[in-house]
């Protein structure tokens, strides 16, 4: 039972990687290329905005800005952090300062932490956080900052602890709750957060 949990684990961080690749900002995608990683500070910007920073050996950020009608300046573009010179701490884009396109974030191990999706500020798609360890520890779908549709959450052992529904961040329909050993524990039905049911498996 927790192989083949392993295996549905394995198959949706693929699922995610292709999805994340289909989800491309609102401007052309190759005016949001960022550069090949730590040490290279090549970034291809959108018209009207420059590179801010620098990337390692020299800084720990980097990303494209352009000043806004107030004369502030927003970052819009790629955008890229790091913990130290060497790992990876923040890869994503930004839209009229705001979070927008695909993100990732990163532990100081350099394993992930976050791989997901913005809209205009807002997480919007496909959403997985992990464990600094690498096990992922939920995930499922975002609608404008809301959790919907099916979620999965596993514990740090990988074992899946529990999955359901959600409807508009709200837990919604049937939620089952296993135990340590993998097999169904609970069976709870909800209805706009409010528990309506629950049985004993």
């Amino acid at each position: 039972m927790v192989a083949e949990q392993r295996g549905l684990m394995t198959r949706g961080i693929v699922l995610l990687s292709l999805l994340l690749a289909g989800c491309p900002p609102k401007e052309p995608a190759s005016q949001y290329m960022s550069g090949p990683g730590p040490g290279h500070a090549d970034m291809t910007c959108p018209a009207s905005t420059e590179a801010v920073g620098l990337a390692p050996p020299n800084g720990l950020e980097t990303y494209c800005a352009r000043t806004d009608i107030r004369g502030d300046r927003e970052k819009h573009g790629p955008y890229m952090r790091w913990h130290d010179s060497a790992t990876l701490d923040i890869q994503g884009n930004y839209y009229v300062d705001k979070p927008h396109g695909a993100w990732q974030e990163f532990y100081t191990n350099g394993r992930p932490k976050l791989i997901g999706h913005y809209t205009e500020g807002d997480p919007d798609g496909p959403w997985a956080e992990y464990y600094d360890g690498g096990q992922m520890t939920k995930q499922g779908t975002m609608t404008n900052g809301r959790a919907s549709g099916h979620w999965q959450y596993w514990t740090e052992s990988g074992v899946l602890e529990r999955e359901g529904t959600f409807n508009d961040g709200e837990m919604d329909g049937i939620w089952v709750y296993y135990r340590l050993d993998g097999e169904p524990r609970i069976r709870r039905t909800y209805r706009f957060g409010r528990l309506i049911s629950q049985t004993e498996l």
